[in-house]
């Protein structure tokens, strides 16, 4: 079992969300239909990019890392929404939303293995 780099993780979620919201909340003063659609796509492509941020210096466990990252920030979200008191019927975009992010923290995990550098075998 490879060893977890929970500080990369933690740091990676949290840049998934302060990206999100970076991007979500000037679109939304713009077209609230537009930022609402775009959610998906955007949790996808920030999973991606800060998964294979977290998992890129190892020599292992590369896709559990981007998947640690992207279940980490979900979490995040998850907490938000239920401190803020949201409750109810949430859309069913909400919960696409954090499978798809799931989706791409496991693509930034893959991506980062297919471009590390193979790691010598001890010789006997």
């Amino acid at each position: 079992m490879p060893h977890i780099r929970w500080g990369r993780v933690l740091a990676g979620a949290l840049l998934v969300e302060l990206t999100m919201m970076a991007i979500i909340v000037p679109l939304n003063a713009v077209s609230a239909s537009a930022a609402y659609f775009s959610v998906p796509v955007l949790a996808f492509a920030t999973a991606v990019l800060f998964g294979r941020w977290a998992a890129r210096p190892l020599a292992g466990g590369f896709i559990l890392h981007g998947v640690l990252v992207a279940v980490a920030a979900s979490l995040m979200y998850i907490t938000l929404t239920v401190a803020a008191g949201v409750s109810g019927d949430l859309p069913m975009l909400y919960h696409v939303s954090h499978a798809v992010r799931v989706a791409g923290g496991a693509v930034g995990g893959l991506l980062a293995r297919r471009s590390a550098t193979p790691v010598p075998a001890a010789t006997a």
